[in-house]
């Protein structure tokens, strides 16, 4: 529920924002945030069949990866759009980091499942 009153109080916010507060070059509103949220819902739901769809460990942890990237952008824009800081680019900077442990962490767990089961299907690892 959070999450819709944010977006709500951001477009709140976009609408009453006055023409003389606007910065040059300053640009973005509802048509330049609707392309970042378009780009980002078919980054989730790319990842989200991919999760769904994938037997493999590696191609679950590739949708994994289009989930995490998705809400990145969606930090990224949405700081943009409201407040004019650093905050959303700063947290969609710590997702990347979060997202490059995580593929090192999974790397290392996919050749522990591979050395033990010699197989990577997710299938077939519930021996």
């Amino acid at each position: 529920m959070t999450v819709v009153r944010i977006i709500l109080w951001s477009l709140y916010r976009l609408k009453n924002r006055s023409a003389e507060g606007k910065r040059k070059g300053d640009d973005m509103d509802l048509t330049g945030i609707t392309s970042y949220l378009a780009i980002s819902f078919v980054l989730f739901l790319a990842g989200l069949l991919t999760v769904i769809s994938k037997k493999n460990i590696i191609g679950i942890f590739m949708g994994i990866e289009l989930i995490l990237n998705s809400a990145a952008l969606n930090f990224a824009a949405f700081s943009r759009l409201t407040a004019r800081n650093l905050e959303g680019q700063m947290v969609s900077l710590f997702v990347i980091v979060l997202a490059a442990a995580e593929a090192a962490i999974a790397l290392a767990l996919l050749l522990a499942i591979y050395k033990r089961y010699r197989d990577i299907n997710a299938d077939n690892l519930t021996r």
